[in-house]
């Protein structure tokens, strides 16, 4: 299982006697639908909306390192090949309440598509850049991510109309976001140090309301315990809860 919706629908993948795995949806009946296309050597349904819409990729060669399309699957189990921008392989992730789809794109070697933004009215729309990839979708179509400049880490949020601009950073070195919100607030961490020595480096949990600088989220603390290190918000919900990772394990915020 991979992901799952306010229905209780869920969506994932299972091995077979025929198929390396194939994408499925566990509806909230109890009833199993197949997503995959009967060709398919290996398929996996990674996100589901509450509409009941599900993305992810599929392949019809049994390899692991062959090219691999985004799917969109309907309610009804329908699948819609999204395509890979001629890329090796490409993988949605995320879709949002309005069926919009965000994902990774995976080059070999690198032709400067970082991720893809898929909607009925624009189709697939790449984002460009070299880097780790993408890391969210809210419902009003914002996307985050991350990349690489002259090797430097380089958080982003992404739209259609505005394409890619970089997080403020305001004085830290780097930053890397894990998550956005609906309201528009992303978390992830930022690099505190102003320099690229690595050992002098820290790294410290961070929210972004919206495109403003990073607030350092130990700053925020109420009485924490003696030594305790957020080293990274790793996801926030629309209340604006946030998981963060820690020097003494998973903190909720």
């Amino acid at each position: 299982a991979r992901a799952i919706n306010d229905h209780a629908e869920i969506v994932g993948l299972s091995t077979g006697v025929f198929v390396f795995f194939r994408a499925l949806r566990w509806n909230a009946d109890g009833t199993l639908t197949v997503l995959a296309r009967p060709n398919a050597m290996q398929s996996a349904a990674l996100a589901i909306n509450a509409g009941g819409i599900a993305t992810g990729f599929q392949s019809a060669l049994p390899n692991e390192i062959v090219p691999r399309h985004a799917m969109l699957w309907d309610r009804d189990g329908k699948p819609t090949d999204l395509g890979s921008l001629g890329s090796d392989s490409a993988v949605g992730l995320f879709i949002n309440e309005r069926d919009e789809v965000l994902g990774d794109v995976y080059n070999s070697p690198p032709n400067g598509i970082l991720g893809f933004f898929w909607s009925r009215a624009s189709g697939m729309v790449p984002i460009h850049g070299e880097g780790e990839g993408m890391t969210g979708l809210n419902k009003h179509g914002v996307a985050v991510g991350n990349m690489r400049v002259d090797q430097r880490p380089v958080a982003f949020q992404w739209t259609l109309a505005g394409g890619l601009a970089p997080l403020p950073l305001g004085t830290a070195f780097s930053g890397h976001v894990s998550a956005i919100q609906d309201s528009g607030e992303m978390v992830g961490n930022i690099v505190a140090a102003d320099t690229d020595r690595r050992d002098l480096q820290t790294t410290r949990a961070a929210r972004w309301p919206g495109m403003a600088a990073p607030i350092d989220l130990n700053k925020r603390l109420h009485r924490p315990p003696a030594g305790l290190v957020l080293t990274s918000a790793e996801a926030i919900n629309r209340s604006g809860v946030i998981l963060a990772q820690s020097n003494a394990g998973l903190v909720m915020l």
